[in-house]
């Protein structure tokens, strides 16, 4: 299914409440609105495609070192500098594309009882993937354009919380506030959703996966180890054997949809830029005209990994025939069908959401975090590192030793997806790049600067401390 195509639905005319009646009709008709939900944050430049779970974050982590004075999208973002927050441009892809899905999802959620077509099941089923979806794009703003959830900060300013389509000029909920309706949102789509599983649709387990990381963010330890448990008590999901790591990462079906609880997929339709390595590696683009490696991997990031024993080694990186001894990235190594696309024409991959692996991560996570036993934390983290690395023997790991484990297996195993960035906010950590600390530990730039063009459109809202 082609989540860029489906759109008729939104765009015949204003979805005024006489059109809303006339439009939603059929079930079908509401699983059309659905994906033009999906549409909204799949697009190439802006949303989960490329900006918010790939160039942002990886720009602003201690993963990546760029390479000399190549050319880049997001050079800004590597560099720090969201001044004037004008020239922010990518602010406004991200804020305008999401709140577009959200506008859809909620679209969607005052309509579904509306008509009597499809079973209740279907009806049900609909509506949870759209508060789901409402929840998690809520979330997934507040992380980028608010600081790190603490005590302290739980009424600092977060992201307007949507839940109808308005032409008021809102302003923004507090943290403790956006968490409150996300969590009710995903609660209650777990309580709607049934069983069937399909890695390119939320279901059931993807909202408890989803819960998890959120429960983690909020430092509600003892729910995140719950939702992880439901997660594996669902069984749709497992993590893939070490001969079968790669072909994840190829997105192989019959491999994928056990790995990957949620992703975002591609067919190739409308020439879609899908996920990719384009921000790693270009060819006739116009972010590297040469074509080559934008970024190394950072020298501290490659040296956890055994070269010899560990299947994400090679999957991740790979030698630059030009330069002996320097690797490039390549964990998305494209597919064939999404190869047209001229900015990325090798490197097109469907975007993982998220795994199975970080469910585990945080689970191990949280039981270090709320004092969980050592032999509990071993035994969740050692489902992972006895399936990536080559005759595992566990360390057996305690105290210390087993805190650095747990934080390094998650770097090395959610490497460039997306997460590293918000796991130094949510740790209180500075940013390291090459022994030069450049963010310090709560610096106000981990927290992203509102758009510029949104608030001259809206005067109640407020900007960022220090922008």
């Amino acid at each position: 299914m082609g989540l860029m195509g489906c759109e008729d639905i939104l765009d015949k005319e204003p979805l005024s409440s006489v059109s809303e009646a006339k439009a939603f009709q059929k079930i079908e008709d509401v699983d059309a609105a659905l994906i033009g939900v999906y549409s909204s944050i799949s697009r190439g430049s802006s949303g989960y495609a490329h900006f918010l779970n790939l160039e942002i974050p990886t720009a602003l982590s201690d993963n990546v070192v760029r390479i000399g004075n190549v050319k880049f999208s997001s050079n800004n973002i590597y560099d720090l500098s969201f001044a004037p927050v004008e020239t922010v441009w990518q602010s406004d892809l991200i804020w305008n594309d999401f709140y577009t899905g959200i506008a859809r999802a909620n679209i969607v959620i005052r309509n579904i009882e509306g008509f009597g077509d499809g079973t209740q099941v279907e009806r049900d089923n609909a509506k949870g993937e759209a508060l789901a979806l409402r929840g998690l794009l809520h979330f997934d703003l507040m992380r980028l354009y608010a600081p790190a959830y603490s005590e302290a900060n739980r009424t600092a300013l977060a992201v307007p919380y949507l839940k109808d389509i308005s032409q008021d000029l809102v302003a923004r909920n507090t943290m403790e506030e956006v968490f409150t309706y996300a969590i009710e949102d995903l609660e209650d789509a777990a309580d709607l959703l049934d069983d069937t599983h399909t890695s390119w649709r939320i279901s059931k387990s993807a909202v408890q996966a989803i819960l998890s990381r959120v429960y983690l963010y909020k430092k509600e330890y003892s729910k995140v180890v719950a939702a992880a448990n439901e997660v594996i008590k669902l069984g749709k999901n497992s993590l893939v054997a070490r001969d079968a790591y790669s072909d994840v990462w190829n997105d192989l079906d019959s491999e994928i949809d056990s790995e990957v609880i949620f992703r975002l997929r591609y067919t190739g339709a409308k020439n879609e830029t899908a996920s990719n390595g384009g921000i790693f590696f270009s060819g006739p683009s116009p972010f590297s005209p040469s074509g080559g490696y934008q970024f190394n991997p950072s020298p501290d990031l490659f040296a956890l990994y055994n070269q010899s024993t560990d299947v994400r080694f090679s999957n991740l990186f790979e030698e630059d025939p030009a330069v002996p001894g320097t690797y490039g990235i390549v964990k998305y190594p494209g597919r064939a069908e999404l190869a047209g696309h001229p900015m990325f024409p090798k490197k097109a991959n469907d975007m993982k959401m998220i795994r199975m692996s970080e469910v585990y991560l945080n689970k191990a996570e949280a039981l270090l975090k709320s004092g969980g036993s050592d032999s509990d934390i071993l035994s969740t983290l050692n489902e992972i590192r006895s399936r990536r690395i080559e005759g595992f023997v566990s360390p057996n790991e305690s105290g210390l030793a087993l805190e650095t484990a747990v934080y390094n297996e998650r770097r090395k195993e959610l490497a460039f997806e997306g997460l590293r960035f918000y796991d130094l906010k949510r740790w209180n950590r500075a940013l390291v790049r090459s022994g030069e600390e450049l963010l310090p530990a709560n610096d106000y730039r981990f927290t992203f600067p509102l758009p510029y063009e949104e608030l001259q459109r809206n005067t109640n809202l407020k900007q960022n401390p220090g922008y």
